[in-house]
């Protein structure tokens, strides 16, 4: 373990919230504080996860927009045969409902929040412990400069380590 008191920070995230030092990643949120030791690190994985509820509404409402327009299709196809010698030309509007255009929008709305939920999460994998950091973007060159840096800091100080381990007596 190395001393910490000749710590020095490497980079700090634009909100605060991550701070890469020499030694370790600190990750800070609200009254959380989480850190893993780069002698730990292992890797890291980019995730992409929706929020739950949006994909759910998406669903729920694209059904009732699917059984809407089958009941307007049908109630059309049965009006048509029902007043086809009556009336030999029936109004296109009576295809299209009140109820189907509002079902629509519906499902159409929450296929837009489903699409603009999606979360990125950077996790970084430790051998004791990994943590979850939350990004904007994946493929920004500050994401990218972050986790070069990690990484050859991390080959760094394990490499510290071995030469440590070797010239210890024992």
């Amino acid at each position: 373990m190395f001393e910490l008191s000749n710590e020095q920070t490497l980079m700090i995230s634009d909100d605060k919230s991550v701070q890469l030092t020499t030694h370790r990643v600190i990750y800070q949120i609200q009254n959380t504080k989480r850190q893993m030791m780069l002698e730990d690190y292992e890797g890291y994985e980019l995730k992409k996860s929706h929020i739950g509820n949006y994909k759910l509404l998406t669903i729920i409402f694209s059904a009732i927009a699917i059984v809407a327009f089958i009941i307007r299709v049908n109630e059309y196809f049965q009006y048509r045969r029902l007043f086809n010698s009556i009336l030999p030309i029936l109004p296109e509007f009576i295809f299209m409902s009140f109820t189907f255009d509002i079902s629509l929008f519906l499902a159409f709305l929450s296929l837009v929040f489903f699409l603009i939920s999606r979360r990125y999460y950077l996790r970084l994998n430790g051998k004791f412990d990994s943590m979850e950091i939350r990004i904007t973007n994946p493929r920004s060159k500050s994401i990218n400069h972050f986790l070069e840096t990690l990484i050859r800091q991390s080959a760094e100080i394990k490499s510290q380590l071995v030469g440590k381990k070797h010239s210890i007596p024992g």
